[in-house]
């Protein structure tokens, strides 16, 4: 355990902060800028160029030659997954934390992780987060519960009640032997976090959590999360399947179920939204009444209700009047 009255600068713990970068020259100075800055300076800042085609690559070797704690990887583009992986296969220290280029955090963010983690041998610390749109909005994501995630050591209770935001990588600090025995799957486009996340859980005997935030995500209206497309609903669909994978090697998978019913509610927006209805013939074999339930179970919301019970009864014109209405 670490003394409270020891300070973390004494401490020769080595922090990796991994950063992909693609495509974002306008946002990638102020992210650098925020991990440079850090109070705990025992860093590796690990810069991977996934063969961005603008400024980026430029760039991240300007920073690389002002910092030398920073490393600079230019590669092919493989997608999110594959820089992460690239970064973890080089980096040296004993913890790992990721940063999105388009996102930036608070100057304490690794020093208040980093001394949760140490204090009580945590495998993994996570956090909440605040999301950040170009208007400067800041909203803070509401704290998460791991009671009932600690208790059953099934990732089923800890991403039940928004999956894709407490899956989130970003927010957490990880021992570093842990994530490169558990990297990311390359095949998987979108969902990376979601999918990575069910992979490493069941691995983790300690979980540590700090009602507080450091980091700032970046809503990019632009990004390829927020544009539907049929390669949208394709790489969901995958990164979706992959996530039920994982979750079927345990025999308490019934969440799986109800991710297959959400990749038909997906389809269903992407047909709306393209003015194509053959998208949801394609993704109709997971509008099960199995599927349909175990949704239910887990978003209990009045949104998430009406959208399961239109969905599941294709009732697509009523549906396309609700979807407009909530976006």
């Amino acid at each position: 355990m670490l003394d409270n009255k020891l300070e973390l600068s004494n401490l020769n713990v080595l922090v990796s902060v991994i950063i992909p970068v693609y495509n974002v020259e306008k946002y990638l100075d102020r992210c650098v800028e925020s991990v440079v800055n850090q109070t705990y300076k025992n860093i590796e800042i690990i810069l991977v160029n996934d063969g961005s085609p603008d400024a980026c690559p430029k760039k991240c070797d300007e920073w690389g030659s002002r910092d030398k704690r920073i490393v600079v990887v230019h590669k092919q583009n493989g997608g999110l997954s594959s820089a992460r992986n690239a970064g973890i296969d080089i980096c040296k220290g004993k913890y790992i934390c990721f940063v999105d280029s388009d996102d930036f955090v608070k100057d304490t963010y690794v020093e208040k992780m980093l001394k949760k983690a140490v204090e009580t041998d945590a495998d993994i610390v996570m956090t909440n987060i605040a999301t950040i749109d170009d208007s400067g909005d800041v909203r803070v994501v509401q704290e998460m519960s791991l009671d009932k995630f600690a208790y059953e050591r099934h990732p089923k209770y800890f991403i039940q009640d928004n999956p894709q935001v407490k899956a989130y990588v970003v927010r957490n600090l990880y021992k570093a032997d842990l994530v490169k025995e558990n990297k990311f799957d390359e095949g998987v486009k979108l969902m990376e976090d979601m999918c990575f996340s069910i992979k490493i859980l069941t691995k983790t005997k300690n979980i540590q959590y700090i009602n507080d935030w450091y980091y700032y995500y970046y809503i990019n209206n632009n990004s390829i999360s927020r544009l539907i497309n049929n390669t949208f609903v394709e790489r969901y669909s995958y990164g979706i399947l992959t996530c039920c994978k994982y979750l079927e090697l345990d025999e308490k998978f019934d969440l799986s179920n109800a991710l297959k019913f959400n990749i038909y509610l997906i389809a269903i927006n992407a047909s709306i939204i393209l003015g194509d209805k053959t998208i949801i013939r394609q993704y109709s074999e997971y509008n099960t009444s199995k599927n349909y339930k175990c949704y239910k179970n887990y978003h209990k919301s009045i949104k998430s209700k009406i959208k399961s019970f239109l969905g599941r009864h294709r009732l697509r014109r009523i549906y396309s009047i609700i979807y407009k209405i909530f976006k």
